[in-house]
């Protein structure tokens, strides 16, 4: 199976697929997207892309964690995302 995904806003919709290829071309894409711009990482927040990602960085998949972990990561590296990361005890007690 193919996926093109052509926007940030289409890959958004797509995490809350229950295809695991989907969810691994989706993170994909949403990784390229957010590794360009501190604006794009923002968007992505503001999107609500942060809690899907957050839930999907505990999938049953193992490429699906690691491509929404490095997503969750990636996000991470703008500074009002990492308050609200480190503000949110959901996100803090989620990954120890």
């Amino acid at each position: 199976m193919k996926l093109d995904v052509k926007g940030a806003q289409t890959a958004v919709v797509c995490l809350q697929s229950t295809e695991d290829n989907v969810l691994i071309r989706a993170c994909d894409s949403l990784f390229k997207f957010a590794d360009k711009s501190d604006g794009n990482k923002l968007l992505l927040h503001e999107m609500g892309a942060t809690d899907t990602l957050f839930t999907l960085t505990h999938h049953e998949n193992a490429i699906v964690q690691r491509n929404a972990t490095m997503v969750f990561g990636i996000m991470s590296a703008h500074r009002k995302i990492f308050l609200f990361f480190s503000n949110n005890k959901y996100f803090i007690f989620g990954f120890i």
